[in-house]
């Protein structure tokens, strides 16, 4: 793989904000403001995710508040097409993206099948799009709290079921990595 070599010509300068957030519009950076000093009060910071999570397990209609704040801020689009006209506008102002499937905690082996399918879907998108230099993933994606938390405790600690069931996420791992590797594509491990 080839590795970019960080030279204090190609260093990042995070204290420059007008060049960090020149993609964005006036509007959008006000909504952003906003959103983060909300999120930064203690109200909004102790209760909030508590509140938010009653709110959708209630079906009170949330969602719309959800996508017009810390979605549109934080999330490119649903699917890997959707993303491409904010990836590709970032890029115009030399900000590169990282895919990250960021879904995660659905336990059930349908799920987590389906989590390692879409992984293996970012990998091959984001190789095709110089915008998106590097791919990343979470193992809890496709792995099961209680199961990483029995690995993380020793192997002997884990039943014949879950020695059966961690051997699947070892090989979704290793094909996620097979993958990029092939590519020639970063794969990025989010812990």
């Amino acid at each position: 793989m080839q590795q970019t070599q960080i030279t204090e010509e190609n260093t990042p300068d995070f204290s420059n904000t007008e060049l960090a957030f020149r993609y964005k519009s006036t509007e959008e950076l006000r909504l952003a403001v906003f959103m983060f000093k909300s999120l930064n009060t203690p109200i909004v910071g102790s209760l909030g995710k508590s509140l938010l999570k009653f709110a959708v397990g209630a079906g009170l209609p949330v969602k719309w508040a959800i996508k017009a704040t810390l979605y549109r801020h934080f999330v490119g689009g649903e699917t890997l097409e959707s993303c491409l006209p904010v990836v590709e506008k970032m890029n115009r102002f030399g900000v590169e993206s990282i895919l990250d499937y960021s879904e995660e905690g659905k336990e059930t082996p349908s799920y987590m099948q389906h989590a390692h399918e879409e992984l293996l879907k970012n990998i091959r998108f984001s190789a095709t799009h110089k915008a998106t230099p590097i791919c990343v993933f979470k193992v809890t994606a496709f792995a099961s709290t209680p199961l990483l938390a029995k690995v993380s405790a020793g192997m002997e600690h884990l039943s014949e079921a879950d020695k059966t069931e961690w051997l699947t996420v070892i090989s979704r791992v290793d094909q996620l990595c097979r993958t990029a590797a092939e590519l020639t594509h970063p794969l990025m491990f989010d812990a």
